[in-house]
């Protein structure tokens, strides 16, 4: 269940917001998250800017991150797909 972080794009909103390569995202504004395809609609649909709560699982332990939607340059967001993808 979830959707595992796998890459951080630097200086992108899951690093700012204190991701880390290897959480597992549960829940994404109070949305669960069942596997990684649930995740880029969801996040896509939220209006960029807004903070939002992402809860994780970080070393076998839930916590709620404060996540602020952000916009991807052109270039990032064809790397985000890529990852999510692979």
């Amino acid at each position: 269940m979830g959707a595992l972080i796998s890459k951080i794009i630097p200086d992108g909103p899951a690093e700012k917001s204190d991701l880390k390569v290897g959480d597992i995202i549960l829940e994404f504004n109070n949305k669960k998250i069942l596997n990684s395809s649930d995740l880029p609609p969801i996040v896509g649909s939220s209006k960029v800017g807004k903070r939002v709560d992402v809860k994780v699982l970080r070393s076998g332990k839930e916590m709620t991150i404060k996540f602020k939607v952000g916009k991807l340059p052109d270039q990032m967001q064809i790397q985000a797909k890529r990852i999510i993808l692979a």
